[in-house]
């Protein structure tokens, strides 16, 4: 896999990184053009914390990077993937030979721009245990559950369903439920990296869980519906509960509508896989192939020149005027 390169003044052939080249006069002058000098400098130091907890970062072209942080910023998301509201990962576009970085909203930007609308009295959404379930009427809506919060060992039991409800100010409610089995087919329909079923010298998801399968193809699975299926899960609860039945604020649709993108641009960049939702260290593995994301091991970046940049990038780092 050949690393992204970039454009940097590399006199003495050193290899720089993402810090230097938003440090550079004319990225400089164009983000200050853009933002304002306060805000500019509360952006670049943003981005270079999150490339400090993500080395893998540098390797990224940086105009994906700045564009990436740039969707953040609108948002008002904070870009720190540990904390989970977005996530900013490189992933292999194998079309153009590249790494490139890419803003993903998680669950909790979901809800967090749900709740700015100041439409939202309550919105949550949680897994469901065995010993919690007691009935689901989708008719109704009604969601019967025995909850018991001094149970400890609520963690440990086996998750059965998911629920997702809201109620806004106006006092209309929207309550959904899935059983496990309905995620699981909506993984295995919707995610080129994740296998329910034995095939393609995958295990299957339930001989995954159970560890029955080679420690050497732990590379392969990587997608984050087999490292965190719950997180992932309520991702795709709260984007079906809002995205169909919710208020939609303006941040609320430009964020679905970037997820949605990042889904269909599975077609163009085999190993863009669905958003992680664990600390980011568990995601490097030592192999990669089709079914994995582009997390390299060096976290130092190349140098040399960009190609393929896209429009917004490209039009940040024109000349400022």
């Amino acid at each position: 896999m050949q690393k992204a390169t970039n454009t940097l003044s590399n006199n003495g052939g050193e290899k720089r990184r993402l810090s230097t080249y938003l440090a550079q006069d004319q990225t400089r002058r164009s983000l200050i053009n853009s933002m304002g000098e306060k805000e500019a400098q509360r952006f670049v130091s943003s981005l270079c914390t999150m490339a400090s907890q993500m080395p893998q970062i540098n390797e990224c072209d940086y105009t994906t990077v700045v564009a990436a942080g740039l969707k953040a910023n609108e948002l008002k998301l904070p870009m720190s993937n540990q904390l989970g509201y977005c996530y900013i990962l490189p992933f292999k576009d194998n079309k153009n030979t590249r790494l490139v970085a890419t803003f993903i909203p998680g669950y909790r930007g979901y809800i967090q721009l749900a709740i700015r609308s100041g439409q939202y009295r309550r919105i949550n959404v949680l897994e469901v245990k065995q010993s919690e379930f007691k009935g689901w009427n989708p008719w109704t809506e009604e969601l019967c559950l025995n909850m018991d919060f001094s149970n400890i060992n609520r963690d440990k039991e086996p998750t059965i369903g998911y629920a997702a409800s809201f109620e806004l100010l106006n006092g209309f409610t929207k309550t959904i439920y899935w059983r496990k089995e309905q995620m699981l087919a909506h993984a295995a329909r919707y995610s080129k990296a994740f296998h329910l079923n034995a095939e393609k010298g995958f295990a299957s998801y339930e001989d995954y869980v159970a560890g029955k399968y080679p420690k050497e193809d732990e590379w392969k699975y990587s997608s984050y519906w087999y490292k965190d299926f719950d997180g992932m899960a309520k991702k795709t609860m709260i984007r079906q509960l809002i995205g169909k039945w919710g208020i939609m604020s303006v941040d609320m649709q430009t964020a679905l509508e970037v997820d949605i993108a990042a889904d269909k641009a599975r077609e163009g960049m085999t190993d863009f896989d669905d958003a992680p939702f664990l600390d980011v260290d568990t995601a490097a593995f030592a192999g990669q192939s089709d079914a994995t994301l582009a997390l390299e091991t060096s976290s130092e970046a190349t140098t040399g020149e960009i190609s393929d940049v896209n429009a917004t990038a490209d039009d940040l780092f024109g000349e400022a005027e």
